[in-house]
Formats: structure tokens, C-alpha cells, sequence
């Protein structure tokens, strides 16, 4: 067991063999581990730890040791994953706890706890005073460090417990924290896709709804016009037939109103023309083409982007 206590400035107690004594002494150290391994840095600090540790108290010890608090943040999410997957790893009421400590395995086990007020001085663990680290070229650091004396150490164990031999530690499943990560990933790209395909059918309903309000416009829009331009010929005709207009005159002014909607004739009333089948429709019979024919209706065709045939003019056979 640790214990933090303020000498200094700049100075901690750290019991020699622990994992802070180690890190204290050489910080980029651990965080290199970390970087590379981050469930081991974390398996190794719940070895240490008798009565298991919290999530916060486990990211706060990281901190404690030198690594940077948005380090552990973005990693503790992944390491916590993996963590419940392990079989020596036990997790009851949000503690994890060190399931299957064992000698064999290559760590540094926490000298076991001293009661300070019942143990004489002979027998209480050494602790070592230490200093931030130092450039390693510093002869005084070198001294310094080869100057501590190791303290043997054993497995932690709880008051009343029945201690027998060590158990054998399960086999770390690496091919499952593989298949866990490959599954995080898995995962991580289907929400991004999914995110992507909620935008997509988004922008997608927009743009047929602006495409909808835009033609129901144009289409409006048509129809006002159209029905404007038959009011004014209604208006013009019934004006020059009230007025007593002659019929040759009317008859000009309509079709002046007419073409300014790019209407075109087909044909004027008691003219004769050859029978052409593509703009005439016989009142009676059916003309061989090229037969006189004369005009009883005119048609009309409407040239726009394209010439279309509203309808065809009304003939019938000239008399002989």
C-alpha cells in the first residue's frame, strides 16, 4: 500500500517497488506504456490495489502518475471495454478488482500493508524520498537511484483470508480485445454511415419539396396567363361586335391577339386549299390529298420550343 504525503514543494513519499516509485523515476516510461498498452498500465495499478478501485479513482491515479487527464479520458473508454471481457478482472457494484494475483506473473507486487502504530520500526516497510527525475547524465541521479534498497514484496491479502497456493492466471485472450476492437470500429462506422444517410435523405426531401412548390408555381402561373389572355379576347370581340365592327376587321384583331401567344392559323374561313390529311379533318367523307377543299373552321398551331398541332382545320369538298 501507498501513501501520498506532502514533504514539499515539489516532493512525494513513495513506497520503493511500486508502480508510482517506478514512474516517478522515469516518467516518459510510463507514458509510452500507456500509449502502447493501456490495459496492462491499468491491470498493473489494480494488482496494487487491495480493495479494488473505482473508474474515477483509476483515472485519477493516472493522473496522480504524470499522464495527461484528456489522455486517459479518450482512452479509458476502449481500456473499460476490454477490461469486462477479462477473466482476471472481477467488476461488482462499479469496483474493479485484481481477480487471480500470481508470483509468476513479471510485476511489481505492493509490499503488504503496516499498521504504523502496532508494528515496530524494525519491521515497517522503507520508504524512499522521492525526487522529480532528473536528466540521466546528472551523477547525482545515478547515485541516487542505485542507493535504494529493494524491499521484497508479496501478494496483498485480505484480513481472515484462507491463503493457500497461487492460482494459475487465465491465458490474456488477445484474439477477443481483437475481435472487440474490430467490433468497436465496426460499430463507430455504421453510426458515421448512418449519420451520413439521415443527411443524404434530408437534403433529399428538401429539394423535392422546393422542386414541388416550384412547379405547382410555374403551373399556376400558367394558368393565369392563359386565362388572362382569353378574357382580354373576349373582351376585344364583344367590344368590336357591340361597336358594329366589320367582320374582316374583327377577324384581324383576333388573330393579332392570338399570335401574340405564338398562335398560328391554319387556314382562313371560305378560302380553298388542296386537301392536306396533316392539317385538315374532312366534315364529311375522306378527300384524296390534293383535293380542293374549303375552310369552314380554322385550326391552330402553337409554336413554342416545338410546333404542336392544337387541332386541325374544319374542310369540307369544294362543289364542282
Amino acid at each position: 500500500m501507498e501513501e501520498n504525503v506532502r514533504l514539499g514543494g515539489e516532493n512525494l513519499l513513495a513506497v520503493v517497488g511500486t508502480r508510482r516509485h517506478q514512474f516517478l523515476m522515469n516518467l516518459p516510461v510510463l507514458i509510452e506504456r500507456f500509449t502502447s498498452d493501456p490495459v496492462t498500465v491499468v491491470l498493473e495499478l489494480l494488482r496494487e490495489s487491495r480493495k479494488g478501485l473505482k473508474a474515477p479513482a483509476i483515472k485519477e491515479l493516472l493522473v496522480e502518475l504524470g499522464l495527461e487527464p484528456a489522455v486517459v479520458d479518450r482512452t479509458w473508454k476502449s481500456v473499460q471495454a476490454k477490461l469486462s471481457k477479462r477473466d482476471d478482472v472481477r467488476i461488482r457494484a462499479n469496483t474493479y478488482r485484481w481477480a487471480q494475483p500470481s508470483p509468476t506473473e513479471d510485476m511489481i507486487a505492493p509490499p503488504a500493508e503496516v499498521d504504523v502504530m502496532d508494528t515496530p520500526a524494525s519491521t515497517a516497510p522503507e520508504a524512499s524520498l522521492v525526487v522529480p527525475a532528473v536528466p540521466s547524465t546528472a551523477p547525482e541521479a545515478v547515485s541516487a537511484v542505485s542507493a535504494v534498497p529493494e524491499i521484497p514484496t508479496a501478494p496483498p491479502t485480505e484480513v481472515g483470508e484462507d491463503v493457500t497456493g497461487p492460482e494459475t492466471p487465465a491465458p490474456i485472450r488477445k484474439d477477443d480485445e481483437a475481435a472487440a476492437d474490430l467490433a468497436e470500429a465496426a460499430e463507430d462506422r455504421v453510426r458515421v454511415l448512418a449519420e451520413r444517410c439521415e443527411r443524404l435523405e434530408r437534403d433529399l426531401r428538401s429539394a423535392n419539396d422546393r422542386a414541388i412548390e416550384l412547379r405547382t408555381a410555374q403551373k399556376r402561373q400558367l394558368q393565369i396567363d392563359v386565362v388572362r389572355a382569353l378574357a382580354d379576347l373576349a373582351a376585344e370581340i364583344e367590344e368590336m361586335v357591340i361597336g358594329r365592327t366589320a367582320p374582316e376587321i374583327v377577324v384581324e384583331r383576333v388573330r393579332s391577339l392570338v399570335a401574340g401567344q405564338a398562335l398560328h392559323p391554319i387556314g382562313t374561313v371560305g378560302e380553298e386549299y388542296g386537301f392536306d390529311p396533316a392539317l385538315h379533318a374532312p366534315l364529311v367523307g375522306a378527300p384524296e390529298p390534293g383535293t380542293p377543299v374549303s375552310v369552314i373552321r380554322p385550326g391552330y398551331r402553337w409554336a413554342t420550343f416545338e410546333e404542336i398541332l392544337l387541332h386541325k382545320a374544319l374542310v369540307e369538298r369544294v362543289r364542282a
